[in-house]
Formats: structure tokens, sequence, C-alpha cells
């Protein structure tokens, strides 16, 4: 939890929202799953690595003839614990529901989240799970372009006749990018052209 983000989300009420990057119970059931069906007579560990957006969880030990990666998925494999005695203790604690069901129920709760489906493979004789976070380059670029469209805005209320290319240089962006901010704002109703291309203005609507 202390490598991952949190996001806090104003909504009007007195307490505010928090969303993790991941749904924690789906990340704590694929950890659990790493720790009961571990091969241990290898010596190998299990490997967690945490990337900006995306965990891996990679668990020495290969699944069963009888099981596989597709089963994972759909749920309808009967689980066959490596280590019984670890997942009696862990169902014992209430860190397991029942048996066969804690793959499907993760991966259908990361999807609920918005999140893409995680990939499940067979690597190196075990099995790893890729967790993938939230585009964090689109949001970044969404972001990026809202507060370029604010500036264009500001710029525009105070002087109605600047160019695209006055308004790149001010903003210290490319003209074609400020083109295609000025036809998002128009579309949004945020802005409207008066007149011709050559000696009109813009008349901006209402801010964003």
């Amino acid at each position: 939890m202390s490598h991952i983000t949190k996001e806090y989300i104003i909504t009007g009420k007195p307490e505010r929202d928090e969303r993790w990057q991941y749904p924690l119970s789906a990340v704590r059931e694929f950890i659990v799953n790493a720790i009961i069906h571990r091969d241990y007579r290898s010596g190998v560990h299990s490997q967690f690595r945490v990337y900006q957006n995306k965990l891996v969880i990679w668990n020495i030990g290969k699944l069963p003839t009888n099981i596989s990666i597709e089963d994972l998925y759909a749920g309808s494999e009967k689980s066959t614990p490596r280590n019984l005695k670890i997942a009696e203790i862990f169902k014992e604690v209430g860190l397991i529901e029942k048996y066969g069901s804690g793959v499907k129920r993760a991966i259908d709760e990361i999807t609920a989240y918005g999140l893409p489906r995680p990939e499940l493979k067979e690597v190196s004789g075990g099995i790893d799970v890729n967790i993938f976070g939230e585009n964090v380059s689109e949001k970044s670029s969404e972001k990026s372009s809202e507060k370029s469209s604010e500036k264009i805005l500001h710029l525009l209320q105070k002087d109605g006749k600047l160019s695209a290319e006055d308004i790149a240089d001010k903003i210290g962006i490319s003209s074609r990018a400020i083109e295609k901010n000025i036809t998002n704002l128009k579309k949004a109703g945020l802005l409207k052209r008066i007149g011709p291309d050559k000696g009109g203005y813009w008349k901006v609507l209402k801010s964003s």
C-alpha cells in the first residue's frame, strides 16, 4: 500500500472518498493465492514487483495438469491447494471464502473497478499475474489538455483577435495543439468564432 497511489475524491459530502490505484481486496486475493500455491520445495521466493502502472506477482509452481489458465479466468477449476495446511489456516482466519473461487472473484472485482482484465500466464515454471492500472500517460495528457484549454480561454477573454500562433507562443505548445484545443472548446460550447477567419474574432461564451 505504501508503493501504490491513492486518490482523494471531493464529492460535496462531509468526508472525501478515497480510491486506491487498485482494489485492495483483489490484490490481497492474488497474494494469498500465491502463498497457498507456492512450491516451497524449490527454495525460490515468490516475487512481487510494483511499477508505476502495473503490479506483477510471480509465483513458483506449475498448474496441475487438469487445470488451465482458461479455467482460472472462467472460475471453473476445482481447487487443489498445493499446501493444504496453509490453505486451511487462511480459511480459518477468513482470508479464503471457499476453495477455487478466489481468482475469478478477484478478476471480476478488478474489471468492475474500471481496470483492464489481469493477464495470467505460465512463465519459468510458475504463474505470472499482471494487474494493470489506468493509463497514466493518457490521464496526464488529458489533464495537460484541460490546463491548456483554460489558458486559451483566459487569453481569448482578454484579446479575442489572437491567432493560434500567438496563443502557441504565449502558452508554449504547438499551434496545431492550440487548434485542436480550440476545436474541442467550440464543440463544448465554450468558444465561438465571430466573423471570417481574417478580420473576425473569438468570443468566449463561458469559462470551462
